[in-house]
């Protein structure tokens, strides 16, 4: 966590050269500090290393800022790629898949791998980060 007295120079040894004013982001670090940063990455981000890594090392950043960032996570690519594997094809109804029982345990299987990907690569960058899943400290209930 930073502290106050000295944040634009904390911030400065953590930010990129090319970022916003380190004034810039101490207002908004200031205004947020008790709040939750919510982040949606779409499944394409986890297919490609670079962008995951990128992606990993922002939320780092903001960690080490003293934000708690929240990351959602999609696996649509993911699991068309799966699918397709194993020549499942499934069904869109106005853009949403169709997702009978069979596809269904594919789909916890992307996901899960997704986010056991997510959760490695951020402790690697020495983040505390815990998964949410709908077979591990699962908050939905319906």
């Amino acid at each position: 966590m930073l502290s106050p007295e000295n944040l634009e120079n904390q911030i400065e040894q953590l930010w990129p050269d090319n970022g916003p004013s380190t004034k810039e982001v101490s207002k908004y670090l200031k205004k947020y500090q008790n709040e939750k940063i919510v982040i949606k990455c779409g499944g394409k981000v986890l297919l490609d290393p670079v962008l995951l890594d990128g992606m990993i090392g922002d939320i780092a950043i903001l960690r080490k800022l003293g934000l708690t960032p929240i990351l959602v996570h999609g696996g649509g690519l993911g699991i068309k790629k799966k699918l397709d594997e194993l020549n499942i094809e499934s069904k869109f109804i106005m853009g949403l898949r169709v997702t009978d029982e069979k596809i269904i345990t594919i789909v916890e299987e992307v996901m899960i791998e997704f986010n056991k990907k997510i959760i490695k690569a951020l402790e690697k960058k020495s983040c505390k980060a815990k998964s949410i899943t709908v077979k591990e400290n699962n908050i939905i209930h319906v």
